[in-house]
């Protein structure tokens, strides 16, 4: 089921409005949180199993050909799989297993936008193609993480303007809920 274009713009901006509105009230703890972010093993965990989770879910509503079969096990698969993650790979980074769920979204941000018109759409789908060109890089590169807070959050002027940033952004996506009804 794909959902529709008011639920996404709706869930975005709630996560647009999360982030932003820490980084207002709390600013020294939300700086700690995204310092701490890449290298927590609790993030890294919660987030791969929720790329996991999906994939599965993705799996088992895909037409396999002959391998349909292997259906009925692909949620034990991910269970495998996760476990292995988490027993194989000491330093998994949380950065990558984002990365992982911002390609993963694309998929059904595109087909809630589809077929509708006007302006909203398209702005959605810049979003989300933005946010695969971001999942990839930080797939790829998670280092980039590190060094793209530490460039935006460097003095207190940047800090109060990528959390404007946050904030202006939810409103939109709160504009965009308003105008679709």
């Amino acid at each position: 089921m794909t959902p529709t274009l008011p639920i996404l713009l709706a869930i975005s901006a709630v996560l647009a409005l999360a982030i932003g509105l820490p980084m207002l009230l709390a600013p020294a703890a939300a700086q700690r949180a995204l310092s701490a972010f890449p290298r927590s093993r609790a993030a890294a965990w919660v987030l791969t199993a929720l790329d996991l989770v999906w994939v599965v879910l993705i799996m088992r509503g895909a037409s396999l050909g002959r391998f349909d079969i292997l259906k009925p096990y692909l949620p034990l698969a991910g269970v495998a799989t996760f476990a292995a993650i988490v027993w194989g790979l000491d330093e998994l980074l949380a950065v990558r297993a984002l990365g992982g769920l911002l390609l993963l979204l694309g998929d059904p941000i595109l087909d809630a936008v589809r077929w509708t018109g006007g302006a909203w759409p398209i702005a959605v789908a810049i979003l989300a193609y933005i946010l695969v060109i971001v999942g990839a890089v930080w797939v790829l590169w998670p280092w980039t993480f590190r060094k793209t807070h530490e460039r935006l959050t460097k003095t207190p002027l940047r800090w109060h303007l990528w959390t404007a940033f946050w904030l202006v952004l939810a409103v939109a996506f709160f504009v965009g809920v308003v105008m679709t009804y």
